[in-house]
């Protein structure tokens, strides 16, 4: 797979020029259509090299010797970071340190954990981000039947 250094990303890219780096990036109106073919071909480029790989556990792949540039073995060596869990820590004020610690074992223990992250949501978001008490009882209860779900692996068959 291929590694390549980078000196800026797809948010300096793709972002709103005047856009602080603090705040949350805007996809910029006048970018042109041949940037954004180029930006996306990439990234369809990246999850194809990814596609092509098996790895044993679920969670951030890094160089299995990361000091050896010609070692092309990869590892899963830190916890996932999905849109999810950047979302929850963005957006809903879900404190970062109930994030899963590692990799997953298994697609189950991933669920597992996820259903885990949307309960500690449920009571950690703001208030506004329930309309009503009904619409409360039913995120509660859609959040409950999840992990009841996937404590019984039904997400796994």
């Amino acid at each position: 797979m291929e590694y390549i250094d980078d000196d800026y990303d797809l948010v300096d890219a793709l972002n709103t020029p005047g856009i602080p780096d603090d705040e949350r990036p805007i996809l910029d109106p006048q970018i042109s259509e041949e940037q954004l073919m180029f930006a996306y071909g990439q990234m369809a480029d990246i999850i194809l090299q990814l596609s092509k790989h098996t790895f044993t556990e679920i969670g951030c792949i890094a160089r299995a010797n990361e000091d050896d540039d010609f070692d092309g073995l990869w590892v899963v060596k830190h916890r996932p970071l999905t849109l999810n869990m950047n979302e929850l820590v963005q957006v809903g004020i879900f404190p970062p340190h109930l994030l899963p610690d590692g990799p997953f074992p298994t697609s189950s223990s991933y669920y597992q954990a996820l259903a885990d992250m949307h309960m500690a949501h449920l009571v950690t978001q703001r208030n506004d981000a329930v309309d009503s008490a009904e619409d409360c009882r039913k995120k509660c209860i859609a959040r409950f039947l999840f992990r009841k779900l996937s404590r019984e692996g039904r997400f796994c068959k």
